[in-house]
């Protein structure tokens, strides 16, 4: 398969007579030939920059400076990020617009991982902590604020094939959060995740369902959202559907095209109209105008 170099979105509203209106750049994404991304700026319809952000890497394809930018020229913070002999990451600091600096540093013995935060005149600013059993599913982790007070905690269990079954949040001062719980089919898919609050009410639950190829094709939100995914004989994704099961209507509706080397070229999100009834029971909106997303693509010799 030939290496991406760069892609180019451009966006435009498509009109009920097909008519392209307001046409802008409106991505741009840059890899390197290991097909790391090393560039990605993404723009408002008016060619302001939204969000800009550039990436490096070393000869391990390890990630190593990560840069966010305000516009194209000016950053608002930088991140290093260092590694050990065994590409395990071990450092990052976070130099800020302003001059300052946090430094994580994270340490690792056999059932335990921990990242102290400090600040540039190492004063302490947090502390990260992650608890591993023996078959190295991490099953607590603890999150310290400036005051070494605990501002989040999660407490996590497994079953006999390493799945997750269960995450219980809190918050600080050990307040309860919530509980999720997790079931799976014989294939290890997901298949029912669960939300309780601390009397084991149940407050939401989201269903899984998949292909034969094991592609998810259906997610069922409690009584709220059914988001159905479409794929095609060649397992590329094609259509998203959201349908709103308050009043059965489809809330937001995606297409995607590919070429022939089955790279995406277009992206079209329907803006839904006056409704109508696609089928006994579910209704949908008119169509006809778009917003339509075209990919263009740069290679390497």
């Amino acid at each position: 398969m030939e290496k991406i170099k760069s892609i180019t979105g451009n966006t435009a509203f498509i009109d009920e007579n097909g008519k392209p209106e307001n046409n802008y750049k409106s991505s741009y994404q840059e890899f390197d030939s290991q097909q790391n991304i090393i560039k990605e700026m993404y723009y408002t319809i008016d060619g302001e920059i939204e969000t800009a952000n550039g990436y490096k890497f070393n000869e391990s394809n390890l990630l190593i400076e990560e840069t966010h930018y305000l516009d194209e020229t000016e950053i608002a913070d930088q991140l290093n990020y260092f590694y050990n002999d065994d590409g395990k990451l071990n450092k990052i600091e976070t130099n800020y617009s302003d001059g300052s600096k946090s430094i994580k540093t994270i340490n690792r013995t056999e059932l335990k991982i921990s990242a102290t935060i400090l600040d540039e005149e190492n004063n302490f600013e947090g502390e990260e902590i992650q608890v591993f059993d023996q078959q190295g599913n991490v099953i607590e982790e603890t999150i310290y604020d400036e005051e070494k007070k605990i501002s989040q905690k999660f407490l996590h269990s497994y079953n006999s094939e390493n799945q997750i079954i269960s995450t219980t949040e809190h918050g600080e001062g050990g307040e309860f959060i919530i509980k999720k719980t997790f079931e799976y089919n014989k294939k290890g898919q997901i298949t029912k995740e669960s939300h309780y609050n601390r009397h084991e009410k149940l407050l939401k639950r989201i269903t899984f369902e998949y292909d034969n190829e094991g592609e998810l094709i259906m997610q069922q939100i409690g009584n709220s959202y059914l988001i159905k995914t479409t794929f095609d004989d060649k397992k590329r994704r094609v259509k998203d559907e959201t349908i709103d099961l308050s009043n059965n209507v489809i809330a937001d509706l995606k297409e995607y095209k590919y070429d022939e080397n089955n790279f995406m070229i277009e992206e079209i999100s329907y803006k839904m109209g006056q409704q109508y009834e696609l089928e006994p029971g579910v209704f949908g909106r008119g169509r006809s105008n778009y917003i339509s997303t075209k990919f263009t693509y740069e290679f390497y010799d």
